[in-house]
C-alpha cells in the first residue's frame, strides 16, 4: 500500500490562519485518485458549523458510493451524532472510522445503529499498521492519503509508515503564531524531490521518503 501525506501550508509550514486555495488543494487530491483519503477526528470536527443540518432517518442507512473510502480516526468519539455531516456530502465516498479498545461504548453502538463501517485496533490507541492491513485485505486499498494535521501525521511518520509528501505551499508567511506541519515529528526525515510545479504562486512540492 502506497502512503501519501497531503497538505497546504504557508512558506513557513503553517496550517493554520493563512490563506489557501481549496480548489488547487482537492484538485492534487483527485490527481492521485487514492482509494482512502484518511483525517483525524479533529480536523473531521472542525468542520462542523451551528447550521449542520440534524440527521434524518435516511442517515442511518450506508449509501451507497463507491471510492475512494473517507477514513476517519476518532478513537475518542469526538464525532459521536455528527457522521452524518460527511455521509451527507456529495464529495465523500463511504465512512469508515478507525477507534481502539477504550473507544466509548457508546460510540460503538451509535455506528453499528447506523451501518457506519469501523475498525478497532490498538488499546487506548488505533494500532495503525494493523489498521492499514485490515484497509488493504479487507478494501482492497492500494493508495491511502492523509490530510490532517502534525499530531496524525506524527504518528504515521513514527512507523515509518508514509511513502510520500504532497505539499502545497501557500505564497504566504505566517509568521511567530505558526502552528507548523512537522512540530510533533522527533526524529529527521530523508526526503528526494520527485516533482515540483508552479500553480499560480502556489507551488506543488512532493517528495519521496528515503526509507
Amino acid at each position: 500500500m502506497k502512503v501519501i501525506m497531503h497538505n497546504s501550508a504557508s512558506l513557513d509550514m503553517s496550517i493554520t490562519g493563512i490563506p489557501m486555495d481549496m480548489e488547487k488543494h482537492y484538485d492534487i487530491v483527485r490527481k492521485y485518485n487514492p482509494d482512502v483519503y484518511m483525517f483525524g477526528s479533529v480536523t473531521a470536527y472542525s468542520w462542523i458549523k451551528e447550521d449542520t443540518p440534524s440527521e434524518s432517518k435516511s442517515d442511518f442507512n450506508k449509501p451507497k458510493k463507491g471510492k475512494p473510502y473517507w477514513v476517519i480516526v476518532d478513537s475518542k468519539g469526538k464525532m459521536e451524532n455528527w457522521l452524518h455531516f460527511y455521509r451527507q456530502s456529495e464529495y465523500s465516498g463511504n465512512i469508515i472510522v478507525l477507534v481502539s479498545e477504550e473507544t466509548p461504548m457508546s460510540y460503538l453502538e451509535y455506528m453499528s445503529a447506523r451501518n457506519y463501517d469501523y475498525i478497532q485496533t490498538g488499546m487506548k490507541h488505533v494500532d495503525y499498521k494493523e489498521a492499514m492491513s485490515i484497509l488493504k485485505k479487507k478494501y482492497n486499498v492500494k493508495t491511502l492519503m492523509i490530510d490532517s494535521g502534525g499530531k496524525l501525521n506524527s504518528y504515521f511518520f513514527e512507523h515509518s509508515l508514509i511513502d510520500e509528501i504532497s505539499i502545497l505551499v501557500s505564497p504566504y508567511v505566517k509568521g511567530v503564531d505558526s502552528l507548523v506541519l512537522f512540530r510533533d515529528i522527533k526524529e529527521s526525515i530523508d526526503l528526494k524531490l520527485k516533482t515540483s510545479e508552479n500553480l499560480d504562486g502556489y507551488v506543488w512540492l512532493v517528495y519521496q521518503v528515503v526509507k
